[in-house]
Protein backbone atom coordinates (compact mmCIF):
# COMPACT_ATOMS: atom_id res chain seq x y z
CA UNK A 1 0.00 0.00 0.00
CA UNK A 2 1.39 3.33 -0.54
CA UNK A 3 1.40 5.23 1.78
CA UNK A 4 0.63 9.18 1.44
CA UNK A 5 2.32 12.32 3.09
CA UNK A 6 0.27 13.82 6.12
CA UNK A 7 0.45 17.50 5.31
CA UNK A 8 1.02 18.74 8.57
CA UNK A 9 4.02 16.81 9.22
CA UNK A 10 5.60 15.98 6.06
CA UNK A 11 6.12 12.31 6.84
CA UNK A 12 4.22 9.78 5.20
CA UNK A 13 1.00 8.96 7.16
CA UNK A 14 0.02 5.61 8.92
CA UNK A 15 -1.30 2.88 6.74
CA UNK A 16 -4.32 3.05 9.47
CA UNK A 17 -4.94 6.66 8.59
CA UNK A 18 -6.08 5.97 5.07
CA UNK A 19 -10.22 6.49 4.86
CA UNK A 20 -12.41 4.17 3.99
CA UNK A 21 -14.78 5.57 1.67
CA UNK A 22 -18.26 4.18 3.64
CA UNK A 23 -16.76 5.46 7.21
CA UNK A 24 -15.38 8.55 5.85
CA UNK A 25 -19.04 9.56 4.66
CA UNK A 26 -20.65 8.28 7.98
CA UNK A 27 -18.22 10.41 10.11
CA UNK A 28 -18.81 13.04 7.98
CA UNK A 29 -22.28 12.95 8.41
CA UNK A 30 -22.23 12.57 12.18
CA UNK A 31 -19.74 15.54 12.26
CA UNK A 32 -20.83 17.79 10.35
CA UNK A 33 -24.25 17.17 8.48
CA UNK A 34 -25.79 16.96 12.25
CA UNK A 35 -24.58 19.90 13.73
CA UNK A 36 -25.59 21.47 10.58
CA UNK A 37 -29.42 20.51 11.13
CA UNK A 38 -29.32 21.40 14.48
CA UNK A 39 -28.31 24.90 14.17
CA UNK A 40 -30.99 25.64 12.48
CA UNK A 41 -33.25 24.90 15.62
CA UNK A 42 -30.79 25.48 18.38
CA UNK A 43 -27.78 26.78 18.82
CA UNK A 44 -26.90 24.94 21.87
CA UNK A 45 -27.25 21.22 21.15
CA UNK A 46 -25.34 22.16 17.69
CA UNK A 47 -22.64 23.47 19.78
CA UNK A 48 -22.82 20.14 22.19
CA UNK A 49 -22.93 17.51 19.08
CA UNK A 50 -19.97 19.04 17.11
CA UNK A 51 -17.94 19.63 20.09
CA UNK A 52 -15.46 16.79 19.92
CA UNK A 53 -13.97 16.29 16.30
CA UNK A 54 -10.69 15.86 17.63
CA UNK A 55 -11.79 11.94 17.71
CA UNK A 56 -11.64 11.75 14.33
CA UNK A 57 -8.38 11.92 14.07
CA UNK A 58 -8.99 8.36 14.05
CA UNK A 59 -12.18 7.89 11.97
CA UNK A 60 -13.12 4.57 13.41
CA UNK A 61 -12.66 5.99 17.14
CA UNK A 62 -14.84 9.24 16.07
CA UNK A 63 -18.00 6.54 15.40
CA UNK A 64 -17.24 3.68 17.47
CA UNK A 65 -16.73 6.08 20.69
CA UNK A 66 -20.51 7.63 20.35
CA UNK A 67 -21.94 4.17 18.95
CA UNK A 68 -20.69 2.62 22.75
CA UNK A 69 -21.42 5.68 24.72
CA UNK A 70 -25.18 5.52 23.40
CA UNK A 71 -25.50 1.52 24.00
CA UNK A 72 -24.21 2.07 27.86
CA UNK A 73 -26.73 5.01 28.58
CA UNK A 74 -29.68 2.79 26.54
CA UNK A 75 -28.66 0.04 28.82
CA UNK A 76 -28.48 1.85 32.02
CA UNK A 77 -31.66 4.12 31.34
CA UNK A 78 -33.04 0.69 30.67
CA UNK A 79 -32.16 -1.51 33.55
CA UNK A 80 -30.86 1.16 36.51
CA UNK A 81 -28.01 -1.47 36.94
CA UNK A 82 -25.68 0.29 39.92
CA UNK A 83 -22.69 -2.03 39.92
CA UNK A 84 -24.50 -3.61 43.35
CA UNK A 85 -22.78 -0.84 45.00
CA UNK A 86 -25.98 0.30 46.63
CA UNK A 87 -27.59 -2.41 48.54
CA UNK A 88 -26.75 -0.58 51.76
CA UNK A 89 -27.87 2.64 50.97
CA UNK A 90 -30.97 1.81 48.93
CA UNK A 91 -32.06 -0.97 51.26
CA UNK A 92 -32.62 -3.00 47.93
CA UNK A 93 -35.13 -0.40 46.80
CA UNK A 94 -35.61 0.05 43.07
CA UNK A 95 -33.33 3.37 41.83
CA UNK A 96 -35.68 6.14 40.30
CA UNK A 97 -33.16 8.95 39.38
CA UNK A 98 -29.98 8.42 37.77
CA UNK A 99 -28.22 10.33 41.06
CA UNK A 100 -28.86 6.81 42.90
CA UNK A 101 -26.51 5.72 40.29
CA UNK A 102 -22.52 6.33 40.98
CA UNK A 103 -21.21 4.65 38.46
CA UNK A 104 -23.49 6.19 35.77
CA UNK A 105 -22.35 9.88 37.38
CA UNK A 106 -19.03 9.61 37.22
CA UNK A 107 -18.80 7.63 33.45
CA UNK A 108 -21.16 10.81 32.58
CA UNK A 109 -18.49 13.16 34.48
CA UNK A 110 -15.48 11.66 32.09
CA UNK A 111 -16.85 11.13 28.54
CA UNK A 112 -18.89 14.60 29.17
CA UNK A 113 -15.61 16.53 29.78
CA UNK A 114 -13.43 14.66 26.88
CA UNK A 115 -16.50 15.66 24.57
CA UNK A 116 -19.86 16.97 25.15
CA UNK A 117 -21.00 14.57 21.85
CA UNK A 118 -19.93 12.16 23.74
CA UNK A 119 -22.22 13.14 27.09
CA UNK A 120 -25.18 14.46 24.72
CA UNK A 121 -25.63 11.27 23.26
CA UNK A 122 -25.07 9.22 26.82
CA UNK A 123 -27.78 11.36 27.72
CA UNK A 124 -30.41 10.51 24.86
CA UNK A 125 -29.77 6.86 25.21
CA UNK A 126 -30.29 7.24 29.32
CA UNK A 127 -33.85 9.29 28.31
CA UNK A 128 -34.76 6.39 25.49
CA UNK A 129 -34.22 3.85 28.27
CA UNK A 130 -35.88 5.15 31.03
CA UNK A 131 -38.56 6.62 29.37
CA UNK A 132 -39.29 3.45 26.80
CA UNK A 133 -38.35 0.50 29.05
CA UNK A 134 -37.61 1.37 32.50
CA UNK A 135 -41.19 4.19 32.70
CA UNK A 136 -43.31 1.17 33.91
CA UNK A 137 -41.16 0.54 37.21
CA UNK A 138 -40.91 3.87 37.77
CA UNK A 139 -44.75 3.88 37.96
CA UNK A 140 -45.37 1.26 40.11
CA UNK A 141 -42.72 2.67 42.54
CA UNK A 142 -44.11 5.95 43.10
CA UNK A 143 -47.96 5.41 42.39
CA UNK A 144 -49.16 5.88 45.86
CA UNK A 145 -48.80 9.66 45.56
CA UNK A 146 -49.82 9.92 41.89
CA UNK A 147 -53.38 11.34 41.81
CA UNK A 148 -56.02 8.94 40.94
CA UNK A 149 -57.41 11.03 37.24
CA UNK A 150 -55.28 8.96 34.71
CA UNK A 151 -53.79 12.01 33.03
CA UNK A 152 -52.84 14.06 36.02
CA UNK A 153 -50.79 10.58 37.04
CA UNK A 154 -49.23 10.93 33.64
CA UNK A 155 -47.89 14.47 33.97
CA UNK A 156 -47.02 13.53 37.37
CA UNK A 157 -44.79 10.68 36.50
CA UNK A 158 -43.48 12.01 32.98
CA UNK A 159 -42.98 15.35 33.34
CA UNK A 160 -40.42 14.83 36.28
CA UNK A 161 -38.79 12.50 34.29
CA UNK A 162 -37.76 14.91 31.61
CA UNK A 163 -36.58 17.36 34.54
CA UNK A 164 -34.47 14.75 35.15
CA UNK A 165 -32.84 14.31 31.77
CA UNK A 166 -31.84 18.19 32.00
CA UNK A 167 -30.38 17.87 35.25
CA UNK A 168 -28.60 15.37 33.32
CA UNK A 169 -27.72 17.61 30.65
CA UNK A 170 -26.21 19.89 32.82
CA UNK A 171 -23.64 17.39 33.88
CA UNK A 172 -23.00 15.38 31.24
CA UNK A 173 -22.61 18.55 28.59
CA UNK A 174 -22.99 21.89 29.97
CA UNK A 175 -19.75 21.94 32.06
CA UNK A 176 -17.31 21.92 29.38
CA UNK A 177 -19.34 23.94 26.92
CA UNK A 178 -19.77 26.78 29.63
CA UNK A 179 -15.73 25.80 30.19
CA UNK A 180 -14.81 26.07 26.66
CA UNK A 181 -16.69 29.77 26.46
CA UNK A 182 -14.90 30.96 29.61
CA UNK A 183 -11.62 29.59 28.52
CA UNK A 184 -11.68 31.59 25.46
CA UNK A 185 -11.89 35.25 27.47
CA UNK A 186 -8.58 33.79 28.85
CA UNK A 187 -6.35 33.11 26.07
CA UNK A 188 -5.07 35.90 25.81
CA UNK A 189 -3.87 35.47 29.00
CA UNK A 190 -2.04 32.35 28.23
CA UNK A 191 0.92 33.63 26.56
CA UNK A 192 3.75 30.52 26.18
CA UNK A 193 5.34 28.59 23.91
CA UNK A 194 4.06 24.99 23.35
CA UNK A 195 4.02 22.81 25.34
CA UNK A 196 4.23 25.11 28.35
CA UNK A 197 0.61 27.08 26.56
CA UNK A 198 -0.95 23.69 26.28
CA UNK A 199 -0.51 22.21 29.68
CA UNK A 200 -1.54 26.12 31.33
CA UNK A 201 -4.68 26.07 29.35
CA UNK A 202 -5.15 22.09 30.25
CA UNK A 203 -4.75 23.27 34.09
CA UNK A 204 -7.18 26.27 34.01
CA UNK A 205 -10.18 24.13 31.90
CA UNK A 206 -9.53 21.28 34.78
CA UNK A 207 -9.61 23.78 37.27
CA UNK A 208 -12.99 25.46 35.64
CA UNK A 209 -14.62 22.65 35.17
CA UNK A 210 -13.99 21.21 38.34
CA UNK A 211 -15.17 24.11 40.46
CA UNK A 212 -18.88 23.57 38.06
CA UNK A 213 -18.95 20.09 38.24
CA UNK A 214 -18.23 20.79 42.53
CA UNK A 215 -21.45 22.78 42.48
CA UNK A 216 -23.65 20.51 40.23
CA UNK A 217 -23.11 18.24 43.26
CA UNK A 218 -24.26 20.32 45.47
CA UNK A 219 -27.31 21.60 43.53
CA UNK A 220 -28.19 17.79 42.60
CA UNK A 221 -29.68 16.58 45.16
CA UNK A 222 -32.12 19.02 45.98
CA UNK A 223 -33.25 19.50 41.73
CA UNK A 224 -33.84 15.92 42.05
CA UNK A 225 -36.44 15.76 44.32
CA UNK A 226 -38.57 16.94 41.78
CA UNK A 227 -39.61 12.91 41.59
CA UNK A 228 -41.23 13.00 45.09
CA UNK A 229 -41.92 17.23 45.46
CA UNK A 230 -44.98 16.62 43.14
CA UNK A 231 -46.52 14.32 45.28
CA UNK A 232 -45.77 16.18 48.50
CA UNK A 233 -43.50 12.59 49.90
CA UNK A 234 -39.85 12.81 50.47
CA UNK A 235 -37.30 10.93 48.66
CA UNK A 236 -35.12 8.04 49.83
CA UNK A 237 -31.77 8.15 51.16
CA UNK A 238 -29.95 6.88 47.99
CA UNK A 239 -31.16 9.85 46.27
CA UNK A 240 -28.81 12.11 47.57
CA UNK A 241 -26.26 9.90 49.31
CA UNK A 242 -23.66 9.35 46.50
CA UNK A 243 -23.14 13.33 45.84
CA UNK A 244 -23.02 14.21 49.36
CA UNK A 245 -20.56 11.41 50.49
CA UNK A 246 -18.73 10.88 46.92
CA UNK A 247 -19.48 13.89 44.92
CA UNK A 248 -15.78 14.40 45.02
CA UNK A 249 -15.53 11.26 42.78
CA UNK A 250 -17.59 12.97 40.23
CA UNK A 251 -15.52 15.52 39.88
CA UNK A 252 -12.35 13.94 39.67
CA UNK A 253 -13.71 11.77 36.47
CA UNK A 254 -14.58 15.67 35.66
CA UNK A 255 -11.06 16.40 36.18
CA UNK A 256 -9.39 13.32 34.09
CA UNK A 257 -11.58 14.02 31.25
CA UNK A 258 -10.56 17.46 30.92
CA UNK A 259 -6.78 15.98 30.61
CA UNK A 260 -7.65 13.17 28.63
CA UNK A 261 -9.59 16.06 26.59
CA UNK A 262 -6.45 17.60 25.81
CA UNK A 263 -4.07 15.29 25.29
CA UNK A 264 -6.29 14.38 22.04
CA UNK A 265 -7.16 17.59 21.09
CA UNK A 266 -2.83 18.58 21.30
CA UNK A 267 -2.77 15.44 19.06
CA UNK A 268 -5.69 16.26 16.36
CA UNK A 269 -4.34 19.64 16.36
CA UNK A 270 -1.53 18.83 13.86
CA UNK A 271 -3.81 16.32 11.48
CA UNK A 272 -4.66 17.97 8.46
CA UNK A 273 -8.34 15.59 7.89
CA UNK A 274 -9.25 16.88 11.28
CA UNK A 275 -8.13 20.62 10.07
CA UNK A 276 -10.21 20.80 6.86
CA UNK A 277 -13.42 18.88 8.57
CA UNK A 278 -13.55 21.88 11.09
CA UNK A 279 -13.26 23.91 8.65
CA UNK A 280 -16.11 22.27 6.16
CA UNK A 281 -18.18 22.66 9.98
CA UNK A 282 -17.62 25.92 10.13
CA UNK A 283 -18.75 26.56 6.67
CA UNK A 284 -21.76 24.57 6.87
CA UNK A 285 -22.81 26.31 10.42
CA UNK A 286 -22.75 29.38 8.53
CA UNK A 287 -25.02 28.52 5.84
CA UNK A 288 -27.37 26.80 8.50
CA UNK A 289 -27.52 30.29 10.13
CA UNK A 290 -28.99 31.48 7.02
CA UNK A 291 -32.31 29.32 6.82
CA UNK A 292 -33.20 29.18 10.53
CA UNK A 293 -35.96 27.13 11.42
CA UNK A 294 -38.83 28.91 13.64
CA UNK A 295 -37.53 27.53 16.93
CA UNK A 296 -34.65 30.24 16.79
CA UNK A 297 -37.10 32.84 15.02
CA UNK A 298 -39.42 33.40 17.94
CA UNK A 299 -39.89 36.57 19.49
CA UNK A 300 -37.06 37.12 22.45
CA UNK A 301 -40.60 37.61 24.94
CA UNK A 302 -41.61 34.54 24.10
CA UNK A 303 -37.79 32.44 24.41
CA UNK A 304 -37.72 34.22 27.68
CA UNK A 305 -41.14 32.82 28.99
CA UNK A 306 -40.10 29.56 27.62
CA UNK A 307 -36.62 29.79 29.39
CA UNK A 308 -38.39 30.85 32.82
CA UNK A 309 -40.71 27.94 32.08
CA UNK A 310 -37.50 25.27 32.20
CA UNK A 311 -36.32 26.49 35.51
CA UNK A 312 -39.68 26.70 37.33
CA UNK A 313 -39.50 23.09 36.32
CA UNK A 314 -36.19 22.25 37.02
CA UNK A 315 -36.50 23.60 40.51
CA UNK A 316 -39.88 22.10 41.18
CA UNK A 317 -39.11 19.47 43.06
CA UNK A 318 -38.45 22.13 46.06
CA UNK A 319 -41.84 24.18 45.10
CA UNK A 320 -44.79 23.37 47.88
CA UNK A 321 -47.60 24.26 45.95
CA UNK A 322 -48.99 25.51 42.25
CA UNK A 323 -49.84 28.65 43.32
CA UNK A 324 -45.46 29.04 45.04
CA UNK A 325 -44.77 27.48 41.26
CA UNK A 326 -46.75 30.23 39.32
CA UNK A 327 -45.14 33.20 41.37
CA UNK A 328 -41.62 31.71 40.73
CA UNK A 329 -42.56 31.28 37.09
CA UNK A 330 -43.63 35.01 36.95
CA UNK A 331 -40.82 36.26 38.68
CA UNK A 332 -38.12 34.23 36.79
CA UNK A 333 -40.29 35.77 33.76
CA UNK A 334 -39.77 39.48 34.71
CA UNK A 335 -36.31 39.02 35.43
CA UNK A 336 -35.73 37.66 31.59
CA UNK A 337 -37.84 40.10 30.22
CA UNK A 338 -36.37 42.80 31.50
CA UNK A 339 -32.51 41.54 31.47
CA UNK A 340 -33.74 41.25 27.41
CA UNK A 341 -36.10 44.01 26.58
CA UNK A 342 -36.60 46.33 29.23
CA UNK A 343 -33.30 47.32 30.90
CA UNK A 344 -30.67 47.49 27.42
CA UNK A 345 -33.64 50.43 27.07
CA UNK A 346 -32.23 52.61 29.63
CA UNK A 347 -29.48 54.77 29.48
CA UNK A 348 -28.22 53.55 32.82
CA UNK A 349 -27.86 50.17 32.31
CA UNK A 350 -26.54 50.73 29.29
CA UNK A 351 -23.37 52.20 30.81
CA UNK A 352 -23.59 49.81 33.53
CA UNK A 353 -22.81 47.56 30.66
CA UNK A 354 -20.14 49.36 29.29
CA UNK A 355 -18.38 49.16 32.94
CA UNK A 356 -18.80 45.34 33.52
CA UNK A 357 -17.18 44.77 30.21
CA UNK A 358 -14.01 45.81 31.43
CA UNK A 359 -14.36 43.48 34.68
CA UNK A 360 -12.55 39.59 33.13
CA UNK A 361 -16.52 36.98 33.12
CA UNK A 362 -14.72 34.73 34.77
CA UNK A 363 -14.31 37.52 37.63
CA UNK A 364 -17.38 38.32 37.62
CA UNK A 365 -19.02 34.93 37.92
CA UNK A 366 -16.65 33.93 40.97
CA UNK A 367 -17.36 37.00 42.11
CA UNK A 368 -21.42 36.48 41.83
CA UNK A 369 -21.02 32.83 43.07
CA UNK A 370 -19.66 34.11 46.59
CA UNK A 371 -21.44 36.99 47.17
CA UNK A 372 -24.31 34.39 46.18
CA UNK A 373 -23.49 31.72 49.07
CA UNK A 374 -22.91 34.06 51.43
CA UNK A 375 -26.93 35.65 50.83
CA UNK A 376 -28.01 32.08 51.14
CA UNK A 377 -26.34 31.60 54.37
CA UNK A 378 -27.73 34.57 55.73
CA UNK A 379 -31.34 34.27 54.39
CA UNK A 380 -31.09 30.45 55.78
CA UNK A 381 -30.20 31.81 59.17
CA UNK A 382 -32.60 34.48 59.33
CA UNK A 383 -35.58 32.25 57.94
CA UNK A 384 -35.33 30.01 60.87
CA UNK A 385 -34.78 32.45 63.66
CA UNK A 386 -37.23 34.71 62.41
CA UNK A 387 -40.34 31.97 61.26
CA UNK A 388 -39.19 28.85 63.29
CA UNK A 389 -43.26 27.87 62.65
CA UNK A 390 -43.45 28.39 59.59
CA UNK A 391 -43.94 25.75 57.25
CA UNK A 392 -46.18 23.63 56.13
CA UNK A 393 -47.24 19.76 56.40
CA UNK A 394 -45.44 19.38 53.00
CA UNK A 395 -41.36 18.57 52.75
CA UNK A 396 -40.97 20.87 49.93
CA UNK A 397 -42.20 23.94 52.24
CA UNK A 398 -39.05 23.53 54.43
CA UNK A 399 -36.77 24.37 51.33
CA UNK A 400 -38.63 27.83 50.67
CA UNK A 401 -35.52 29.60 51.98
CA UNK A 402 -33.71 27.48 49.12
CA UNK A 403 -35.81 29.24 46.77
CA UNK A 404 -35.75 32.44 48.09
CA UNK A 405 -32.11 32.12 47.93
CA UNK A 406 -32.19 31.49 44.28
CA UNK A 407 -34.14 33.62 43.29
CA UNK A 408 -32.11 36.63 45.25
CA UNK A 409 -29.12 34.69 43.08
CA UNK A 410 -30.68 35.14 40.20
CA UNK A 411 -31.08 38.83 40.55
CA UNK A 412 -26.97 39.29 41.56
CA UNK A 413 -26.18 37.42 38.37
CA UNK A 414 -28.40 39.75 36.57
CA UNK A 415 -26.88 42.75 37.53
CA UNK A 416 -23.23 41.19 36.92
CA UNK A 417 -23.66 39.57 33.93
CA UNK A 418 -25.90 42.19 31.73
CA UNK A 419 -27.01 41.98 28.41
CA UNK A 420 -27.59 44.20 26.09
CA UNK A 421 -30.03 44.19 22.94
CA UNK A 422 -27.99 43.57 19.70
CA UNK A 423 -29.94 46.18 17.89
CA UNK A 424 -28.52 48.64 20.49
CA UNK A 425 -25.21 49.35 20.66
CA UNK A 426 -23.15 50.02 24.49
CA UNK A 427 -22.23 53.38 25.21
CA UNK A 428 -19.03 54.22 26.05
CA UNK A 429 -18.23 54.81 29.71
Amino acid sequence: MQLRPNLSTGRPAHPSSEPIPGLDRFVERWWVAIPKILRRYSLLLSEAWSDGLYLTVRPLAGILAPLLVVLIGLAEGATHWNLLINDTVSSGQLAIAFTELLPLMVFAAVVGAISTNLGLILVLGYAVGDLLIFGSQSANVLQLGLPNVPLLAFIYLRIPQLVSYALFFLLAAMPTLSTKYLLVRLNPLLKATEPTVTIMRISAMAVIQGGMVYVWTLAAPLLIRVFWGWTSSSPPLAAAYYLQQMGGWVVAAAVMGVVVRGWLTYRANRDQAVAQRMGRLATALKEADTRLAFSRRLPAVVRCLLAALALTLLVSGFIASLLEGILIFLFVSFIFVARVELLPRLSIWVRWIALMTRIPLLARLIGGALVAYYLTQATLTAYTQLFPAVYSDTPSATLRPVLISMCLSLLIMTILLPRISPTRPVAPA
